[in-house]
């Protein structure tokens, strides 16, 4: 039909190959994300990061080993001052306040990025009552621990929406290599979506299969039900409950389950995945204690994952806690895509899409590596879209023009910091980069992209209104034919291109009328490239990130 064609296939070998959360069919109606949620940025080398021992304090040679170790992963280590602190019942002494106090002053730096803990135990549920959220809901550190840490990954999840990681601790998974090597690619690397697998490579077990969505929340099971009836209750309404446990005997364990069947917790959830559930030493065989739990659950009608390896057994998975979790089948898949960064506090007349045009689709192409870089793009720190007041009203209107002509709008990118021109512009002077030629440039010379204006030093993007969309189609949830991908650099992607069929043709009309309508100009080379008209800042070029 078009010489776009071969490429266009290579294209969707290309989002495979790069990225696990690249093109994905869309659900036929779109998903509602809580944008309250606050998904940390990126772990970077050279970041500060601290580590704190909320629960239980550990030997100096197990705290020697935690700095040296996140030494050579090349970042900057803050001790927390309560790392000598024993938390044992019996201390007393006002020492939660100090506890807390120490982690308040780890909470309340903006410049550590991450906070890891070292061990579990018992103590941390001291801290919540004085624990600074506010300072958490700002700064929006990666959080990393488990067992006696579900108190702080619940109450910091339901206090502030920020997504913590339930995974590995400094000494208690001391040399658990792959474990570690799976967290920090999560925390360094994150994508859209992926999904969630046990490193050793077995298969999750399913009770009532079938499909199932929801944010995961839980943790430790005493941890759970030992906040029950307190402002700290975990809140399972339609959400994914998991749980893990260790050294608890088997009547213990049911007596659990039960507290959370009688409180009503079990008719609320969306499903449930169970993790490690390890034996008291008194009682060896860990299929007593997964059968005790079952047997709470064999009324319960919703999916039921479990030999989820996470908790405490050796190389656990990291889970993020307060992300989107789809079940279905015996798989798990972890989405970030849409939730908004709601502790930073944005530019004024600045608004993430997605508080003014809720259904709005997003699929921010830079913060993946499904783009023309082959990596994710400089400054961009979170997948949200960003526009001023006046473009996000105006974004608005084309969506509820098109929703009643049957589509929904997917944004691919909107403001662009121009740190990430500038890193558009290194990419393309660079003439031995051409690891994606194939798939978004096959026609043209790298060396023309600069001249022929497919890449500029300054982007209409940096100033704030400026958006790049298709559209989707609400009855089957995918994308409409275009007749070129986004970021297809050639002439086919060109308005008015002759190399594309009636179809794609009217397709492309009707985005185009819409955003006419409203206030928008197009770009003549990209068909999906629309500045406003009347942008209030025609002559600024922004370079905060976008996070």
């Amino acid at each position: 039909m078009n010489k776009v064609l071969p490429a266009a296939v290579a294209f969707l070998l290309f989002c495979v190959v790069f990225s696990a959360n690249v093109f994905a069919e869309m659900p036929n109606t779109a998903i509602s994300i809580n944008r309250n949620i606050i998904v940390p940025a990126p772990l970077k080398i050279g970041d500060k990061v601290g580590i704190i021992a909320p629960a239980n304090r550990a030997t100096p040679e197990r705290l020697q080993h935690a700095v040296e170790f996140l030494v050579e992963k090349g970042f900057d280590v803050i001790v927390s001052d309560n790392i000598g602190l024993e938390t044992e019942y019996g201390v007393g002494d006002g020492s939660e306040q100090a506890r807390a106090d120490a982690f308040n002053a780890i909470a309340r730096n903006p410049d550590i990025r991450a906070i890891f803990c070292l061990r579990g135990g018992y103590g941390s549920m001291h801290l919540l009552q004085n624990i600074d959220y506010e300072a958490l809901r700002q700064n929006r550190p990666i959080i990393v621990g488990y067992s006696d840490i579900t108190a702080l990954h619940t109450a910091i999840f339901q206090k502030t929406g920020l997504v913590t990681f339930h995974g590995p601790m400094l000494a208690s998974n001391r040399g658990q290599t792959e474990s570690f090597e799976r967290l920090f690619e999560l925390l360094m690397n994150p994508n859209a979506e992926f999904p969630l697998e046990n490193i050793d490579g077995t298969d999750f077990s399913v009770i009532n299969e079938g499909i199932a969505e929801g944010i995961i929340v839980g943790g430790n099971l005493t941890l759970i039900c030992s906040l029950m009836g307190t402002e700290y209750e975990l809140d399972v309404k339609d959400k994914i409950l998991f749980i893990e446990d260790l050294d608890e005997a088997p009547y213990r364990l049911h007596r659990y389950m039960w507290q959370l069947k009688l409180a009503g917790k079990l008719d609320e959830v969306a499903a449930i995945v169970i993790g490690d559930i390890l034996p008291d030493r008194e009682y060896d065989d860990p299929e007593i204690s997964l059968k005790v739990i079952l047997d709470v659950l064999k009324d319960v009608k919703v999916p039921i994952l479990y030999n989820v390896r996470a908790g405490h057994g050796k190389n656990p998975l990291t889970i993020p806690m307060g992300a989107m979790v789809r079940i279905v089948g015996n798989k798990m898949t972890v989405s970030l895509s849409g939730f908004q960064q709601s502790g930073h506090i944005l530019p004024d007349d600045f608004f993430y899409v997605t508080d003014i045009v809720p259904d709005v689709i997003l699929e921010i192409r830079y913060f993946s590596t499904y783009n023309f870089l082959g990596t994710r793009v400089d400054d961009y720190l979170a997948p949200v879209a960003i526009l001023s007041r006046q473009a996000a009203k105006a974004l608005k209107q084309v969506n509820d023009d098109v929703r009643a002509k049957g589509y929904v709008l997917k944004v691919f990118d909107a403001y662009r910091p121009q740190g990430a021109v500038d890193h558009f512009v290194r990419w393309a002077a660079d003439p031995n980069d051409i690891l994606t030629k194939e798939y978004f440039y096959p026609d043209l010379d790298k060396d023309r992209l600069l001249p022929e204006r497919y890449i500029m030093a300054r982007s209409a993007h940096s100033r704030g209104s400026t958006v790049d969309l298709t559209l989707v189609e609400m009855r089957t949830g995918k994308e409409v034919d275009m007749g070129s991908p986004f970021d297809f650099f050639g002439l086919i992607s060109h308005h008015g291109t002759g190399l594309i069929t009636e179809k794609q043709s009217n397709n492309r009309l009707i985005l185009k009328n819409a955003m006419e309508k409203a206030g928008f100009e197009l770009y003549d080379e990209e068909w999906w490239h629309y500045t406003l008209v009347d942008e209030p800042y025609p002559d600024t070029y922004f370079s905060f990130p976008v996070q």
